[in-house]
């Protein structure tokens, strides 16, 4: 079991599995609304065992540490990346830039395509061995070993030590997420 799995999981054994209470005056929506003015680098989470493979678009991406060199990134507990990503101990991160809009709109909607439809958008690379999908053209790919996995509510923060990363060598500007739709950089 993953740390913080548990039902009893939590600070004052307060339960945090499932979906909690909001405080008052606060719900979802309102929250949700609120967030929408929150910009963020777009980038596209993939991991890959046994012959299979998938991803998803994400914006909830930070840089957690850098001796060593730890990603975050959080996603829905339930999703097809988190459990495929719980049974790998792998995930790949490639940073997207100005004119990828069409790859982040194809791992976005997973409900409506298949894993592999996702990776017809772009072109895709892997590293020899147990290395993960990364997005050819992308700002910056890494490749990350799974350090833990904490989950919390509806999601799971998944901490992921890079292992090999490779960096454009010209690099464009980066994609941003505001407000429901994909955005440049002037």
């Amino acid at each position: 079991m993953a740390h913080g799995e548990g039902a009893l999981a939590g600070r004052a054994g307060r339960a945090t599995d499932g979906v909690a209470a909001s405080p008052p005056g606060i719900d979802g929506e309102t929250f949700r609304l609120a967030m929408r003015d929150l910009a963020g680098a777009v980038a596209i989470l993939t991991t890959s065992v046994g012959g299979r493979r998938t991803g998803c678009t994400i914006s909830s991406l930070q840089c957690y540490a850098v001796a060593p060199p730890i990603l975050l990134v959080s996603l829905g507990r339930d999703s097809s990346s988190a459990r495929m990503i719980a049974e790998s101990g792998r995930f790949g991160i490639s940073l997207l830039g100005q004119g990828m809009g069409e790859v982040a709109a194809g791992f976005a909607r997973p409900a409506v395509s298949s894993a592999e439809e996702r990776f017809r958008h772009g072109r895709w690379s892997k590293r020899d061995g147990d290395g993960q999908w990364l997005a050819d053209g992308a700002l910056a790919g890494f490749d990350c070993a799974v350090d833990e996995m904490i989950y919390r509510y509806s999601h799971v923060i998944v901490l992921g030590k890079v292992v090999a990363m490779a960096q454009a060598a010209d690099p464009d500007r980066p994609l941003l997420y505001w407000r429901q739709g994909y955005r440049e950089l002037a």
